[in-house]
């Protein structure tokens, strides 16, 4: 039995074995005495021919109530593309179709957040909502994914936002206001897990550049520089007055508004 692939179907094929039973008789002489002998092909004896024969016909009919079946099945085969794209699950993959999905967030900076990511799985668009109940900032940025399994997905995402915050300041010449904005930007690889149909967990690390500039309104800033921020860091990687930065992790739960095809 072979298989092939034939266009868009599997189709199944089955050697059929000829046989010729055709016994030749064979007339010797020797010793001037005529022997007569059945020869078979292949110099079978009759009983051998008789067993042989049925053995084939046996094999015959079963091929052909393999063959009926399959013909009664043939409707149920599963076409050889999607064969093909089953197989590549298995594999790593982008996967295919648009998809959307909106969802509640939280890093080592911002405890409550709101996250949603819109495009296609190579390349889609993020914008999220994030708040320490201080201060809170909208970030925009893309990413990318690629299937790793059925379940698992690993995502690397790049965001920017801006934080600003205005400080009083008090000294011997009286108060005065110091207004801080601050860049920060991020770059995160993510997993995401399936957690049902709809629901996905992603566990993540994300490098971050936090970039201050600072306005005191031509008046001197003295004191602690660290008082002198927009955000609180639970610690850094390198600190100077102007530029910081860290790694901090990122969960976020996430559920699917449009379906996309893993």
């Amino acid at each position: 039995m072979n298989v092939k692939i034939f266009e868009n179907y599997f189709i199944i094929t089955f050697d059929h074995v000829q046989h010729d039973d055709r016994i030749h008789e064979v007339g010797k002489k020797r010793n001037d005495k005529e022997e007569k002998s059945v020869v078979l092909s292949d110099n079978v004896s009759e009983k051998e021919a008789f067993i042989s024969k049925r053995a084939l016909e046996s094999t015959l009919e079963k091929s052909r109530s393999m063959l009926v079946r399959f013909e009664s099945q043939r409707k149920t085969f599963i076409p050889a593309n999607n064969f093909r794209r089953t197989l590549a699950g298995k594999r790593l993959s982008y996967g295919r179709g648009f998809f959307a999905n909106i969802g509640y967030s939280f890093d080592e900076i911002f405890p409550t957040g709101i996250v949603s990511h819109v495009g296609f799985s190579p390349l889609y668009a993020t914008i999220s909502f994030n708040t320490n109940f201080e201060i809170s900032q909208v970030r925009l940025g893309f990413g990318s994914s690629i299937r790793m399994s059925e379940k698992i997905r690993l995502h690397l995402n790049a965001s920017f936002g801006t934080l600003a915050k205005t400080l009083t300041v008090a000294d011997t010449l009286g108060s005065h206001l110091v207004t801080l904005k601050s860049n920060l930007a991020r770059v995160g690889l993510a997993s995401e897990f399936l957690l049902t149909g709809r629901t996905r967990l992603q566990l993540g690390l994300q490098l971050n550049y936090l970039n201050t500039d600072y306005n005191s309104h031509s008046a001197l800033i003295v004191g602690d520089v660290s008082r002198y921020q927009t955000i609180s860091l639970p610690y850094t990687i390198s600190n100077t007055f102007t530029y910081k930065t860290w790694i901090g992790c990122q969960v976020s739960v996430t559920h699917v508004i449009t379906r996309q095809n893993r």
